[in-house]
């Protein structure tokens, strides 16, 4: 049954190429490299370090069904910027198709990684205590979060993350994320959380405009191929009023 279920992730996570026998190494190089969870940032900076990548959910037809959402609202709404918090090894951000594009990670190694990888131009890079030494509040039209909300377990991280995200946009921001209270602590680096009540509540400024089914849905708690994640378009009230972009 293992073998069959990794097989069946290597051949959905495949992308650009990549080969069956590729796909299942990595899946199996990745168990190589569990890590122990102390903290958020001690969790993901060691996963990098010992050669883990951003996890499933950056690869293959899931990944490739984020990146047409996004470069779909790109295209309708036109942001003049756009910043990612939580950029990981960048395989996300190489499949979108944007301007001007800043990545923001707390792994040095994944920034590092990512400026060589991803030199193109419009795009740069950031460990993200370099960039609160000289963020710029709202300089952004779009601030994008991928499968990252559910994987900040501290509560002083999680608050820190939403009020540093939504100051970076004026206009919009794209929450991939799972929006319901769980967590296991056999998993100790998945805590979901109801974000959308949180961040209507602390930044009223903010409106859900609209959420969107995943076509690869699947229950938190399931082993199947798919995600607990699903899109959420949110604005920053204009003076004017809410104005709703739909797709």
């Amino acid at each position: 049954m293992r073998i069959r279920n990794a097989i069946r992730h290597a051949i959905a996570k495949s992308v650009r190429g990549s080969s069956l026998l590729t796909g299942i190494k990595r899946r199996f190089d990745s168990r190589k490299t569990l890590v122990e969870f102390q903290s958020t940032q001690q969790y993901w900076e060691h996963r990098y370090e010992s050669g883990g990548d951003s996890g499933e959910g950056s690869y293959g037809q899931l990944a490739r069904y984020k990146a047409d959402f996004i470069n779909t609202f790109c295209e309708h709404s036109k942001p003049s910027s756009v910043i990612e918090f939580g950029c990981g090894d960048g395989n996300q951000a190489s499949l979108l198709s944007i301007s001007a594009y800043t990545g923001i990670d707390i792994s040095k190694k994944c920034i590092d990684d990512c400026k060589k990888q991803l030199a193109r131009r419009g795009y740069q890079f950031m460990v993200l205590e370099d960039y609160l030494k000289d963020k710029e509040p709202s300089s952004n039209d779009l601030v994008l979060s991928l499968d990252v909300i559910f994987h900040l377990i501290e509560d002083d991280v999680y608050r820190n993350y939403i009020d540093t995200m939504l100051a970076a946009s004026a206009k919009y921001a794209i929450v991939y994320s799972s929006n319901f209270t769980h967590f296991d602590k056999s998993l100790p680096h998945v805590r979901h959380r109801e974000f959308v009540q949180d961040i209507v509540t602390w930044h009223p400024e903010w409106n859900l405009v609209q959420k969107f089914d995943n076509p690869f849905a699947k229950q938190h708690d399931s082993r199947e191929y798919g995600s607990f994640a699903q899109f959420h378009l949110m604005q920053r009230a204009p003076a004017s009023g809410l104005v709703s972009t739909k797709l």
